[in-house]
């Protein structure tokens, strides 16, 4: 069985970016969260039409943020 482009970007291999639930998903971490995070300006959301996306990039960048801050902290 052979695969198209398109069935690579239903399952969300060459996608751009998540929803927040998919996004959620992704981190290990909850909605809720993502949310809070980017009330505090720490996360940047990105709308489309009427949908709220989080670039793949920006959850890259967060998580990298994040992994940095926790290995500061265990240095203490």
């Amino acid at each position: 069985m052979t695969t198209t482009d398109s069935d690579s970007v239903t399952r969300g291999a060459d996608r751009l970016a998540d929803t927040i639930p998919e996004a959620a998903r992704r981190m290990a971490c909850s909605p809720g969260l993502l949310y809070a995070l980017a009330r505090r300006g720490e996360l940047r959301l990105t709308r489309l039409g009427r949908r709220t996306l989080v670039l793949r990039s920006e959850q890259a960048r967060v998580l990298a943020a994040s992994t940095a801050a926790s290995t500061d902290n265990e240095g203490r």
